[in-house]
């Protein structure tokens, strides 16, 4: 079956890009990116030896080399750089060939799938954010842990720091993000092969197929195993595909994008007989509406009991759905949103993993690529982690205050 998957697309995309062409005598070479500086102000209930400030930035640079034949046909290349590790390593996290022609678009290589790449940041649907930066929905979580993840333990008291909230299931499920991120995202932006349809009465439909989310680049990892024996969960799924569709159109004054995606796929093998990581079924479905400068947009996703591992007995689903408004005119932009995320926190005890959040936001475009945004975040997590006299509560309120410069080119 994995074989008909890779072999039908292949062959589809063969088909699109066999017309005779003529190229231009040279590539275009196009560079752009974006960065940022942001500092940040934490209080929240589980602070102890926690700092209440800190900072981060961030650097991406893409460069495209793009040509055009007589027939029409765009094909090129995407690469995006980034400096954003701790390790101040320099990563990669698009690396594809494309064409684009009236067949389509087609991408071959390291990207995002159809519902996050092309129905989200492309057309626009789900909860608008432009008061955020850069498309990073999620953007505020890295700040409720003690240091950008999970939640810790302090190592002279014993007790627990920063909120419940990174980490665990939710995150294997969506990395390198978490459940406030609302795409289909277990492929990982891993190597695949995607398809988008041209738009048609305002529908457009497409596909990816991801052979493993743990291999990117020259990686080839033909191996059946890769979760961990007894782990409670796995985030590593094997061919996996994907099938979406947006639709836009205009109601009178008002703009409507309204989108759905299914992701299937294979749990990896553990190796241990008494492992049984339930297999990768996700779906999602947004909205947005559009009138003037208002905006009005949100997304329910569901992955059900995807990763878990039936060996434990308290197994749920992981889900999220979050709705949001944003008001744009001039240089100036509003914005807010709820976000409601659950999971099972740990599948070998009872309970479940939950958060509210709410958030406010707005923006100032100071000149042509340049902005500044100040953001403020509540997270309202509850957790399943035992309580003890030494650790205290895991259940915490955290508040987040971010203020930002972006620059894009």
């Amino acid at each position: 079956m994995k074989q008909t998957h890779a072999i039908v697309l292949c062959g589809a995309m063969a088909l699109c890009l066999t017309s005779p062409a003529l190229a231009q005598s040279r590539f275009d070479i196009r560079l752009g990116g974006d960065a940022y500086f942001e500092m940040g102000l934490v209080s929240q209930s589980n602070d102890t030896n926690l700092r209440s400030t800190e900072a981060r930035n961030r650097f991406r640079l893409t460069i495209v080399p793009l040509a055009k034949a007589d027939n029409g046909l765009e094909y090129g290349a995407y690469l995006r750089l980034r400096s954003a590790l701790a390790s101040r390593a320099v990563d990669v996290d698009r690396s594809y060939l494309f064409a684009s022609g009236a067949f389509g678009t087609v991408r071959l290589g390291v990207t995002p799938g159809f519902d996050g790449e092309i129905s989200h940041l492309a057309n626009g649907t789900g909860r608008p954010i432009a008061y955020l930066p850069f498309g990073l929905y999620d953007h505020a979580a890295a700040w409720v842990g003690p240091a950008g993840g999970a939640q810790g333990t302090d190592p002279a008291t014993g007790r627990y720091t920063g909120g419940d909230f990174r980490g665990g299931v939710g995150d294997a499920l969506q990395p390198p993000a978490s459940l406030m991120w609302p795409w289909l995202n277990a492929d990982a932006g891993a190597t695949k092969i995607l398809y988008a349809s041209p738009r048609f009465a305002g529908l457009q439909v497409g596909a990816s197929y991801t052979p493993r989310n743990d291999s990117s680049n020259t990686d080839i990892n033909r191996g059946k195993t890769g979760s961990t024996a007894a782990a409670q969960f796995t985030g590593n799924f094997q061919d996996i595909v994907e099938v979406g569709a947006n639709y836009k159109t205009a109601l009178g004054p008002v703009k409507a994008t309204l989108s759905a995606a299914f992701m299937g796929g294979r749990a990896s093998d553990s190796g241990a007989a008494a492992d049984s990581f339930r297999n990768l079924r996700g779906h999602i479905g947004g909205f947005r509406f559009e009138y003037e400068g208002f905006s009005l947009g949100g997304d329910y996703l569901n992955y059900g009991r995807s990763g878990q591992n039936a060996r434990y007995a308290h197994l749920d689903d992981a889900w999220t759905w979050q709705v949001g408004a944003q008001y744009a005119s001039g240089p100036y932009v509003l914005g807010a949103a709820y976000i409601r995320t659950e999971d099972p926190g740990q599948v070998n005890r009872p309970g479940k993993r939950t958060a509210d959040v709410y958030e406010v936001g707005a923006g100032y475009t100071v000149a042509p690529g340049l902005r500044v945004q100040l953001q403020y975040d509540f997270f309202d997590t509850t957790s399943d982690k035992a309580v003890t006299a030494v650790t205290g509560s895991p259940d915490d309120r955290t508040h987040v205050v971010l203020a930002r410069t972006l620059l894009a080119f």
